[in-house]
């Protein structure tokens, strides 16, 4: 239970920033996703780089009926979402198929199966949570004495797992083709999300280690 809740605490953490980087006018969103979009960096970035593939995958198909099918089906999809955590998923699982598409897998065309699309992506997604929980959890116990101010010893763990935080958003489908200037850069816009995380996870760990009678 208590490396569930922290590895959650991670796992749920979108890189959040403001930056319109949409392939739509943020002026006309309406829908949750849409706004969603307009107001978080990475998902605005992954809107972006989705845009890219989609023509890549128009070209193949010759925009065929089969096509605008599936464009209309994903479509409504990522309409249906609800939390961000939907919507980052959307944009892995719909990248990967459009890159296929683009490729000249034309199977993609075929009614996907939505459990096999979506496994290899969280899967994925779930691994590097992981290597950022574990580091955020080692970090903690290492250095808490509960006197230290949680914002201060926050600030100290994001130094200390800047590389497994960095993969984790470099490593993510909708930037992987990203420079790294452009990784650093979003990392250094969500510290201040991050450093919201990480706080929770110290009061967490804190209050659990009380509870069990461990110290530190």
């Amino acid at each position: 239970m208590f490396k569930l809740r922290i590895y959650l605490l991670v796992f749920t953490l979108l890189v959040g920033s403001i930056c319109n980087a949409a392939s739509f006018d943020c002026k006309k969103a309406r829908s949750y996703s849409e706004k969603l979009i307009c107001s978080n960096f990475t998902l605005s970035a992954a809107d972006d780089a989705l845009a890219k593939i989609y023509e890549e995958a128009k070209k193949t198909t010759k925009n065929s009926k089969e096509f605008r099918a599936l464009i209309k089906k994903n479509w409504h999809e990522r309409e249906k979402c609800k939390t961000e955590q939907c919507v980052f998923d959307w944009y892995q699982r719909v990248s990967q198929q459009y890159q296929k598409i683009a490729d000249g897998s034309n199977k993609e065309l075929q009614e996907p199966n939505k459990d096999e699309l979506q496994e290899p992506s969280n899967e994925l997604s779930e691994d590097r949570a992981q290597k950022v929980s574990d580091c955020w959890e080692n970090t903690i116990n290492k250095l808490d004495d509960s006197k230290i101010d949680p914002n201060q010893l926050a600030n100290i763990v994001i130094d200390v797992c800047k590389k497994e935080t960095i993969d984790y958003i470099r490593q993510s489908e909708p930037l992987r083709n990203k420079s790294e200037q452009f990784i650093s850069r979003v990392f250094e816009e969500t510290k201040y999300n991050l450093k919201n995380q990480v706080v929770a996870a110290i009061l967490f760990i804190r209050k659990w280690n009380k509870e069990h009678n461990v110290n530190n």
